[in-house]
């Protein structure tokens, strides 16, 4: 679970080789992908992120940093 102070502090989250294998300190949300940002689908934060693993239909956060302001909008 990414927390808005993680974002909002920049936080980077190092990804898993394999990204099935996944522990407390790897983050995987799901995403809408909109150009080089993403929404959070729950609180729809706003950030941008460096990895995704299409595969999985997943995003896999390497790197965090708040790119908008956080509320409801989509």
């Amino acid at each position: 679970e990414i927390l808005e102070k993680d974002i909002a502090d920049k936080v980077e989250l190092k990804t898993p080789k394999n990204p099935y294998q996944m522990h407390k300190n790897h983050a995987r949300v799901n995403v809408f992908i909109k150009f080089d940002k993403a929404i959070l689908k729950n609180g729809s934060l706003p950030f941008s992120f460096k990895l995704t693993d299409i595969r999985t239909g997943k995003v896999i956060i390497k790197e965090v940093s708040l790119v908008g302001p956080i509320n409801g909008a989509k």
